[in-house]
């Protein structure tokens, strides 16, 4: 602002104007911030944080190349589960989540993954069977089936976690509802072979997968069928032949143990897991929910609490600290270590020391800090940058962990 000589004379003027001008930009209003710049570096620390895992996290199925066991089958759908009515309590097959795999030619299967079967009993032969995969997302099922005219031999055989069961448990199983006893045999020092016979108008319920054609899926039948059920070396065996069949006891009773004991089958990679190893499969889904919950907290309650008095403030944030940020942060933090340890204990343990931990420093930084709101983020921060670590190195332990497995059983193979 600039004054002739003349006007400076008149400063009475002059003063008015200067104090108006200074009025108006005092009075002029302030631009509100949208959002604080903690929580603004916040959402960008914590994108930058998934964009970077998304591009470190393995992406490809942890499905190995050899041997090729799922590469003959086709996924289709299906319902039902198969598992032994006598010994489900133990194996646990009756909990299984399934996908099911189209039926192909047992003779082609055989063929593409370069392994043999036992001699078969008569009338039965490899050209007279079928093979059907179910996999419950880690271990694959393999149902063998052989029918003849109206008889049928029924072989299916699956990895498991379980203990082998011994001698003595098998021995307490009780007789069915029809009086059935079951007959034990031990296959070798550790391996037991349970067998059920069908006597006089006694049925023994049955369950096995078929394929239906019509539909393209896989479905569970039900009939009436001897039965001989065992644990070795890791594998389940549950077979079924018809009651009608020629064979008898002794001649079933052989095949079985030959079977169990030497298939080739065995050798192959049961293993084989078919989910794809991501973030998302390792907590990721869970990881996102905490993060927009987390986010929209701070986006809501900032604007919201800024015209309220200090202690108002200090009693909301203290209410939404306790029964929103602090149970996030502690399962991001035992969920972390649960998997770093590969310990579901380790995670509980952890549990009971980080609330408590997180609870009284939250409070601390609520009531002392003026800078509460930045002091609550970088807690966040710090958690998700731990989660996420702990996502992307257990993505590459269990790769490696895979890796070795499979080398170690090519070697054994090779030996």
């Amino acid at each position: 602002m600039t004054y002739k000589l003349k006007q400076v004379q008149n400063t009475d003027e002059i003063e008015k104007r200067m104090r108006g001008n200074v009025l108006q930009q005092l009075n002029k209003p302030k631009r509100k911030k949208i959002i604080h710049i903690p929580i603004l570096t916040a959402i960008i620390t914590i994108a930058t944080i998934f964009l970077v895992m998304q591009l470190m996290s393995p992406n490809t199925s942890m499905k190995t190349a050899s041997p090729a066991l799922m590469n003959v089958f086709t996924e289709i759908d299906g319902d039902g589960i198969v598992y032994s009515q006598d010994y489900y309590e133990l194996d646990m097959q009756h909990i299984r989540t399934l996908k099911y795999y189209r039926e192909v030619p047992l003779a082609t299967f055989l063929k593409v993954n370069h392994v043999e079967l036992p001699q078969l009993p008569t009338p039965f032969s490899i050209e007279d069977g079928t093979v059907i995969a179910v996999n419950d997302g880690f271990f694959t099922e393999l149902q063998l089936h052989f029918k003849k005219d109206d008889v049928f031999i029924n072989i299916s055989m699956t990895k498991t976690y379980s203990s082998q069961i011994d001698y003595a448990t098998f021995a307490e199983r009780n007789p069915d509802a029809y009086g059935t006893p079951i007959e034990l045999e031990r296959l070798n020092q550790s391996s037991t072979m349970a067998k059920k016979f069908i006597q006089g108008d006694g049925g023994l319920v049955y369950h096995y997968y078929h394929y239906n054609e019509k539909n393209d899926e896989v479905n569970v039948t039900a009939t009436i069928a001897n039965e001989i059920y065992s644990m070795e070396d890791s594998f389940i065996y549950h077979i079924g032949y018809s009651q009608n069949s020629s064979l008898t006891k002794e001649q079933m009773t052989d095949f079985a143990k030959e079977f169990i004991l030497n298939n080739e089958l065995k050798t192959l990679n049961f293993e084989e897991v078919t989910y794809v190893s991501t973030w998302l499969t390792r907590g990721g889904k869970a990881m996102l929910v905490c993060l927009v919950v987390a986010v929209m907290s701070f986006v809501l309650f900032v604007p919201l609490l800024r015209a309220r008095s200090p202690k108002v403030q200090k009693i909301i944030w203290s209410l939404i600290w306790i029964f929103l940020h602090a149970p996030i942060l502690t399962w991001l933090i035992s969920f972390s270590v649960g998997t770093l340890y590969r310990d579901g204990f380790a995670a509980v343990g952890m549990l009971f020391i980080a609330y408590p931990a997180l609870f009284v420093i939250g409070l601390l930084i609520i009531w002392l800090s003026k800078n509460r709101v930045k002091w609550l983020v970088i807690l966040h921060v710090l958690a998700f940058i731990f989660t996420v670590s702990v996502s992307i190195w257990n993505g590459y332990y269990i790769e490696s962990e895979q890796q070795v497995s499979h080398e170690v059983k090519a070697e054994q193979k090779i030996s």
